[in-house]
């Protein structure tokens, strides 16, 4: 059994054009799962590990320091309305 990820394009016939070529040397039955992506959407960009690491620090040093917040505060702009 091959199990293998590729990306493609489905065009409007139901046609399926992979983004790389995939070495067939028989017929072969096969599953598709399909996860389509709407072609409007933005990719998400993921943070690197610095980033992350830069992010948890600052949130530390704010928390030694007393930069902070109460909980109760972060609902006192909150239109209940």
């Amino acid at each position: 059994m091959i199990d293998r990820e590729v990306t493609g394009t489905i065009n409007k016939d139901g046609f399926v054009t992979f983004d790389e070529e995939i070495e067939i040397t028989e017929p072969q039955n096969v599953t598709i799962i399909f996860r389509g992506t709407n072609q409007d959407s933005k990719p998400v960009k993921l943070k690197t590990q610095q980033e992350l690491t830069d992010k948890i620090i600052q949130g530390l040093h704010e928390a030694i320091t007393g930069k902070t917040v109460p909980l109760s505060a972060l609902w006192d702009e909150v239109d209940a309305d």
